[in-house]
């Protein structure tokens, strides 16, 4: 049986992305155990808050590289020249940014630590972002897929390396090494990029309409990141250390479930790309996307339950808080997984301050929930907050998508 363009590049990034779960799944097993649960639940938290300013490095210009070569590859030499430049431009101010923040939000952090993680998740992982942008945007979705799993590669080989030659939990000289293996990633990921796609040498000035064209995307980029990563900076700063591990270690699983969601947008993104630049081609493509959404989502939800209780047995038994906040979990997965194909449909039409606005709004109404769930559930508060605005989000989505009749 011969398959089509989407259902060959959709198995060949579920590949990736199956690496990518197992990589993660390794490094989030060792890690904890390595941390504990309160050095899991605070390296979490402070991480989650580097993640999501991670998205103002590079002012948008490397999502603006995907958008644009997607569509007229020619333009690949000057965009990636202009994604690097805006990357020299943003680092130190965002960096700076971080460091503040996270010292106001929790001052018994250690300088050290606030360090080398704004290093490997500012300095290393927007590089990451590119280069996986860079083969996506030339329609190959398989090696973009790839990308991430070299990252993720790094990371375990981090904590293998932190556990070999440190003994205990020392947060900081497990941030050393987490900061080295992402920084040697960057390096072999763009040497390699480069060698793939040969940019010509060219030299950029970023004017205005670049870089307000850029900040746009990195506006979509940067609530899009948060999203996934303030929820944790958030249980840590309401919540405590304990919670924030088991929250955290329960998210982790259940975010696992959503990724070959994940790899199948990701593979008819360029296609998608394409139809909101107004090409007719695959009118029946958005639909089937859907219907696989809605199936698969139910599906991963009755997984996720039913092995929710392994946690503990993997984790360690300061996890057993984990399993139950997992089981509830559940209910979030077919949302997730809605959200994922909703979200990029309103970025491949054009439709950026829509998307802006419901992930803010989603973003808002789960820092109210965490707020007023937490001191009382504890690590299940910030579960139904997660939950409930999530769904928000999809609802918030969903009316425009069909308010505007833009689901096509």
């Amino acid at each position: 049986m011969r398959l089509g363009w989407l259902a060959t590049n959709t198995l060949r990034v579920t590949f990736w992305h199956s690496l990518r779960v197992l990589c993660q799944l390794a490094w989030v097993l060792l890690l904890a155990r390595a941390l504990g649960v309160t050095g899991y639940g605070t390296y979490s938290g402070v991480a989650g808050l580097a993640i999501a300013l991670s998205g103002l490095v590079g002012l948008g210009l490397g999502l603006r590289l995907y958008q644009d070569v997607a569509r007229v590859p020619e333009l690949f030499a000057l965009r990636w020249h202009e994604a690097s430049r805006g990357w020299m431009l943003s680092i130190v101010p965002v960096a700076l940014l971080f460091i503040a923040i996270g010292k106001a939000m929790f001052p018994q952090q250690g300088w050290d630590s606030l360090v080398l993680i704004g290093m490997a998740e500012l300095a290393f992982s927007p590089w990451i972002a590119q280069v996986a942008s860079a083969y996506a945007a030339h329609s190959r979705v398989s090696a973009a897929a790839a990308v991430p799993v070299v990252g993720s590669v790094g990371r375990v080989c981090a904590v293998a390396c932190f556990l070999f030659f440190v003994p205990g939990q020392d947060l900081n000289a497990y941030a050393l090494f987490h900061a080295c293996a992402l920084g040697l990633a960057t390096l072999i990921l763009v040497a390699a990029c480069k060698r793939s796609f040969r940019p010509a040498r060219q030299k950029v000035g970023l004017g205005w309409e670049s870089i307000r064209s850029g900040l746009g995307l990195s506006t979509v980029w940067t609530s899009a990141i948060a999203w996934s990563s303030l929820d944790k900076t958030f249980a840590l700063r309401w919540g405590g250390d304990h919670v924030a591990g088991n929250f955290t270690a329960a998210q982790r699983f259940t975010s696992l479930a959503t990724l070959p969601m994940e790899a199948l947008v990701a593979s008819a993104l360029p296609r998608m790309f394409r139809r909101g630049a107004g090409s007719d081609e695959h009118a029946g493509m958005m639909p089937a996307l859907l219907c696989a959404a809605i199936v698969y989502g139910a599906i991963a939800a009755v997984a996720i339950y039913l092995v929710s209780d392994a946690i503990p047995w993997l984790l360690g038994s300061d996890f057993t808080e984990a399993s139950l906040a997992a089981r509830w979990l559940a209910l979030y997965v077919p949302a997730s997984c809605l959200k994922v194909l909703l979200v990029h449909s309103l970025l491949a039409r054009g439709d950026v301050r829509w998307r802006i606005a419901t992930e803010c709004a989603g973003l808002g109404l789960m820092v109210c929930g965490m707020l007023f769930l937490l001191p009382e559930h504890g690590t299940l508060g910030a579960v139904y907050a997660l939950t409930i605005a999530e769904y928000g989000v999809v609802a918030l989505v969903s009316v425009r998508l069909i308010v505007t009749r833009k689901w096509t």
